[in-house]
């Protein structure tokens, strides 16, 4: 009888497994279908950055945008920053310091674009599922073999498949959380913003 029972509870929990993971691989999938239809997509954006070595976290809000090949950040709070990332670059500009750099894009996290983040780390990673509310689904993303991310976390939508929330930690304990809410999906994107405001004055350095 004993024998049994393990039996049966071998094969719920191995269903179960499997059923699990379908779900996870469900929402990643109507992830990838919806962002194959957007061509352009704007929201407002709330990032926190906690930094280990000073305990320190720091807030920042504004708006976010994305085009096919290209990712624009224009933060306005707690002071206005730009960042852009667009062939293979990425150009920070910080206006209270006037100062502006500019170097080659090292990883997908660097991007802060939250699609292409969860692409890269998707198939390289252990998944789990952290919760499921309020009609959205969270998705824990532990990088089996990566020496700057130990996790990442994704809220999607259920219903569309949107990216609401990203966060990630690094190896070292700092972590990046974003949050998007607003979002206007295939609306043009003014061009002035793919051409950051960096006076003429403010060399840009280049890494």
């Amino acid at each position: 009888m004993k024998i049994k029972l393990i039996c049966l509870a071998l094969i719920f929990m191995t269903c179960s497994a499997l059923l699990h993971a379908d779900r996870l691989q469900d929402s990643y999938n109507k992830m990838l279908a919806t962002y194959a239809k957007v061509n352009s997509w704007q929201a407002a954006i709330t990032q926190s950055n906690y930094f280990a070595q000073s305990q320190s976290t720091l807030k920042s809000s504004g708006t976010f945008y994305f085009q096919r090949g290209k990712v624009a950040i224009y933060y306005t709070k707690p002071q206005v920053q730009y960042l852009l990332v667009t062939d293979g670059k990425v150009t920070i500009y910080d206006q209270a310091a006037r100062s502006a750099m500019r170097s080659g894009l090292l990883s997908s996290v660097q991007s802060l674009n939250p699609v292409e983040i969860v692409k890269t780390y998707w198939n390289a990673s252990q998944k789990s599922l952290v919760q499921s509310v309020q009609g959205t689904t969270a998705i824990l993303l532990k990088p089996k073999s990566d020496k700057q991310i130990k996790e990442i976390t994704v809220t999607l939508q259920n219903s569309t498949g949107y990216v609401k929330k990203l966060s990630y930690r690094d190896i070292s304990g700092n972590t990046v959380s974003l949050s998007f809410t607003s979002g206007k999906v295939n609306q043009a994107i003014p061009k002035k913003i793919w051409n950051l405001p960096i006076p003429k004055s403010v060399k840009v350095l280049e890494y």
